[in-house]
């Protein structure tokens, strides 16, 4: 529109109705550093900043949704990314097929967060580095250890990662296997023997305490003899039987098969 003044009453009145019709159905509206508009294709309203960058204020509702309803709207997809796995992970296996893992900034109360969510899954091997986050996604320190949840690869439900100022997400404790020793025991069987233990017979001819050791015998034409054995005992000496044991457990925990970041955030 020209800054010239109208030179007829037809010219002023057509500029009087343009100005009126641009306040009344504004392209645009200007509020300090921001100008708010609405996107030409989809209708959504647009702040734009002087500085740069716009931000997109809400989606232009449903045809049949009722004016006097709000509507919170869902967070937008495109916050969300996917990191590029490390070797040995991928999403091949269910859940990560399913769920992928992803990642996005947000802010609560006042400090900015990383959230994770989604699974990778172990593709070979034992890998320890998952990925790698790009800068304005990295603490500003070492953080760890994290725990998040694993997959049925043994019979842990959690396992650790640490997230490094260099932005490696490494997983740190998957195999948590500890052993448990039960100290060695000893002692004795039952108390010593007291008594000595003994036995003795009468054999034929013989006379109790006396041991015969047999009938009477001849050789030679000679008188016949015998042997006596006379009564006697065994001494067995004082004594105790010892034991020494021990018993070890472990807590074996194999490898997992995928990992679950879902509800995992740390501050940066």
């Amino acid at each position: 529109m020209s800054d010239r003044p109208p030179q007829t009453n037809a010219e002023w009145a057509r500029d009087t109705n343009r100005r009126l019709d641009g306040l009344e159905n504004p392209n645009a509206m200007r509020a300090g550093p921001w100008v708010m508009s609405a996107d030409q294709e989809s209708g959504d309203l647009i702040a734009s900043h002087v500085d740069g960058g716009s931000v997109r204020l809400a989606k232009v509702p449903a045809s049949d949704q009722n004016p006097d309803t709000v509507v919170v709207e869902e967070d937008d997809p495109i916050l969300w990314e996917n990191p590029i796995l490390a070797s040995g992970w991928d999403l091949a296996g269910s859940p990560a097929s399913v769920d992928p893992v992803k990642y996005r900034k947000i802010r609560i109360a006042g400090i900015d967060m990383i959230q994770l969510s989604g699974c990778v899954h172990v593709a070979t091997g034992t890998p320890g580095l998952i990925w790698t986050m790009p800068e304005g996604y990295r603490p500003v320190v070492n953080i760890g250890p994290i725990l998040v949840a694993r997959g049925f690869g043994g019979g842990s439900v959690a396992a650790q990662i640490d997230v490094r100022q260099d932005g490696t997400i490494t997983l740190v404790g998957a195999t948590a296997s500890p052993g448990v020793t039960v100290d060695n025991m000893s002692g004795n069987t039952g108390a010593p023997t007291t008594n000595n233990t003994s036995w003795q017979d009468a054999g034929d001819g013989g006379s109790p305490g006396t041991f015969n050791n047999g009938p009477e015998t001849r050789a030679g034409g000679s008188d016949g003899h015998k042997h006596w054995i006379g009564g006697h005992q065994h001494n067995m000496a004082n004594h105790g039987h010892s034991m020494s044991h021990g018993h070890t457990a472990s807590s074996a925990t194999g490898f997992p098969d995928f990992l679950s970041f879902n509800g995992v955030m740390y501050a940066i």
